[in-house]
């Protein structure tokens, strides 16, 4: 398996998290006008107890999309198998990471957009997500994804060209990333971003 040089978790992917020291709590976010908006989500589900398909994801974070899989959804017949990122408790929040590239020549427009897993555990009880929602970044929105499930956020940043969105799955939270590269949007990749993290979640079950 081919490691990604630039989308490893504890880089890339920690940014887009939004999860910056020095954010104070709030019961909004703030837009990258700097204006109030309405709560992101509705709360998450408390993490169930973690069953083996919880671990099994945790240990291998690739196993939860196929090559074939992401192929399908984005649209692009040059992606290779997931190859793996981080270990579990050297990613964001603790948790162990995935991507899913093409062919790493060329100009960003001919390659396919990066893909991104991030499998994350709970801490202290508490799911990732819910400490996102909680500490929301200067520069960025967070909007509810209802089509991923109860309590799954975007979470859009200024200047950051990779979109996330975290769900609550399970005992777990998957953070499902995209490269944005144009002529694509974040509104553009939205349904494609909802579509991945569908497959992922159903790959604990």
């Amino acid at each position: 398996m081919r490691h990604l040089p630039v989308w490893a978790a504890s880089a890339l992917l920690l940014a887009a998290t939004g999860c910056g020291e020095g954010a104070a709590p709030a019961d909004v976010a703030s837009d990258p006008a700097g204006s109030d908006a309405p709560a992101a989500a509705q709360a998450a589900p408390a993490p169930g107890p973690l069953g083996a398909a919880d671990q099994a994801a945790l240990d291998d974070p690739c196993s939860l999309l196929s090559g074939a899989q992401v192929r399908q959804i984005v649209g692009r017949d040059d992606y290779d198998d997931g190859s793996p990122g981080d270990a579990l408790g050297e990613g964001v929040g603790g948790g162990s990471s995935c991507q899913w590239m093409g062919p790493v020549f060329g100009v960003a427009a001919e390659r396919p957009p990066i893909v991104s897993v991030v499998v994350i555990p709970p801490r202290d009880g508490r799911r990732w997500t819910e400490s996102i929602r909680a500490s929301p970044s200067a520069g960025c929105a967070q909007d509810a994804a209802p089509g991923a499930g109860p309590g799954a956020i975007f979470e859009e940043c200024e200047g950051r060209r990779e979109l996330p969105l975290y769900v609550p799955a399970r005992a777990l939270d998957l953070l499902v990333a995209i490269e944005v590269v144009p002529p694509a949007t974040t509104e553009s990749v939205r349904p494609m971003l909802v579509q991945l993290a569908e497959a992922a979640a159903a790959g604990l079950r």
